[in-house]
């Protein structure tokens, strides 16, 4: 799914619509926008309808040229029928004439006037109605799944793993086209399930003449799967009627979508795929979330070095662009993630001279990005789950924190001068001497602390976003020079 459609007049592109979707792309968010997803081949109006029904919001940039375009009375009018996700209308330069016609047709629905927003705070905006988008449509958000996870079986290239995709397939079809029948196929797919989990455990039944119920109590009685698991399998193969479909159906989704998780781990437990890791950017992240954080700390650091999950959790509650992490898309936890926390030059140079805990943080000891200035920035944590280690997603999750770095800086004006660490274990050593940051101090845990000037670029990034911020970090520095020479 996407997260936004951008619907808008060609003209504006240059002028209003790159640099929109750049600052959402820079935020981690997907956004349907032509310039990007048509290519030549392709089938313009199949596409389009196809970003229309695959997106949870659509963007409305309204100008005058909006008005003289076709496209984009088409695609509102296409994507209100969906009746699935959310219209957010953006109000730019409009004639007085146009402006009239406009509100007239919004009538009581609330539209951002950009003229009296700042871009990011137009973008805030943007970012909250999604949130409560994706909240009121947790049914997309899940059938989405679904399909996701029909493709990873499919790609097992396997004779069970094959029939169970293309039930899964025969299930997602039936319930946008004819869900008489989805009942049925949902029971049928959770059968071929139970029997695979059954037989591996070495019984031999014949798959035509076992009954559902027996199956159940198979699966119940040697414990295959965790009790919510056999409660779903139970549930869906105990329903009879169609009108369960339309009274239970995100029960019926989301106990799919628990089953096929538990046998995909089952069935095939090999090495965890990273195509399936998802960023989570700052401001998406749950009380929850840093609970797995917290048990991935306990892996792989000293227990008299880490942060209590309520103690992280109240540097995120106080300034939400602290935290970046990568998300396993089956389990949905969090197998990695980076701490960075932007704080005072008291609490810095403290810091730099091993003399601070990060049991001794609260909320007093960090900054929040309220104005454009230079911030110092303290590497609190980058801890990856031991099984994750030798994965992509360290690299995704280090891409991450460079595009918040990158966001911070061209959107808000906001730079990072300096930056320092507390390398605890080999991974943390091995990290800051990837990025050039150097030893400075040891602490009183007898660990070392690492420091980097940022502003100059001090720093090796050798990818294409990390030579973009040594770029920018070298212009600020040329523009700022007389500053940084003096301090």
């Amino acid at each position: 799914m996407y997260d936004f459609f951008v619907s808008h007049a060609s003209r504006d592109k240059e002028d209003i619509v790159d640099e929109l979707v750049d600052m959402l792309n820079n935020m981690g968010y997907q956004v349907w926008y032509d310039k990007n997803e048509l290519i030549a081949g392709n089938a313009i109006l199949s596409e389009i309808e196809s970003g229309l029904a695959n997106s949870y919001c659509l963007l409305l940039v309204l100008t005058d040229n909006f008005m003289k375009s076709k496209w984009t009375y088409f695609e509102t009018g296409h994507f209100t029928a969906l009746k699935i996700g959310r219209v957010i209308p953006l109000l730019y330069q409009l004639s007085s004439k146009n402006r009239e016609v406009i509100t007239g047709i919004l009538g009581n629905r609330k539209y951002v006037d950009v003229q009296r927003l700042s871009k990011e705070q137009v973008v805030s905006e943007c970012i909250r109605s999604l949130s409560k988008t994706k909240r009121e449509n947790e049914d997309v958000a899940v059938t989405s799944k679904l399909a996701e996870l029909q493709k990873k079986l499919a790609s097992y290239e396997t004779v069970n793993s094959d029939l169970i995709s293309l039930k899964l397939k025969e299930y997602l079809a039936l319930l946008n086209s004819q869900s008489e029948y989805a009942i049925l196929s949902a029971k049928k797919l959770v059968r071929e399930i139970a029997y695979d989990l059954v037989r591996r455990k070495s019984f031999q039944l014949d798959q035509k003449k076992t009954k559902s119920e027996d199956l159940c109590a198979l699966i119940e009685s040697n414990h295959i799967g965790s009790a919510n698991t056999r409660e779903y399998i139970s549930f869906i193969l105990s329903m009879d009627s169609e009108e369960s479909l339309k009274k239970y159906l995100p029960i019926i989704n989301r106990a799919l979508e628990n089953i096929l998780i538990y046998y995909i781990h089952a069935k095939y437990p090999i090495m965890p795929d990273t195509s399936k890791i998802e960023i989570v950017m700052p401001g998406e992240f749950k009380y929850n979330d840093f609970l797995d954080m917290f048990e991935i700390d306990k892996k792989v650091l000293r227990e008299d070095l880490i942060a209590s999950a309520e103690t992280a959790y109240s540097w995120y509650e106080y300034n939400n662009l602290t935290h970046v992490a990568v998300r396993d898309f089956f389990s949905q936890k969090i197998v990695g993630y980076f701490s960075a926390l932007p704080v005072s030059d008291e609490v810095y140079q403290k810091i730099r001279h091993g003399n601070f805990k990060d049991k001794d943080f609260t909320i007093d000891s960090i900054q929040q990005y309220i104005f454009p200035d230079f911030y110092k920035l303290y590497i609190a944590a980058v801890a990856i789950d031991p099984q994750y280690q030798n994965t992509g997603a360290f690299i995704r999750l280090y891409n991450a924190l460079i595009n918040m770095l990158l966001a911070l800086a061209k959107e808000r004006d906001i730079y990072i001068s300096e930056v320092i660490a507390e390398a605890s274990t080999k991974q943390g050593e091995k990290f800051c001497k990837m990025v050039g940051m150097k030893k400075i101090s040891q602490t009183e845990n007898e660990t070392d602390v690492y420091g980097l000037v940022l502003i100059p670029p001090e720093f090796r990034l050798h990818n294409q976003k990390g030579r973009e911020l040594f770029r920018l970090c070298e212009q600020k520095f040329e523009e700022y020079r007389d500053y940084f020479e003096v301090t």
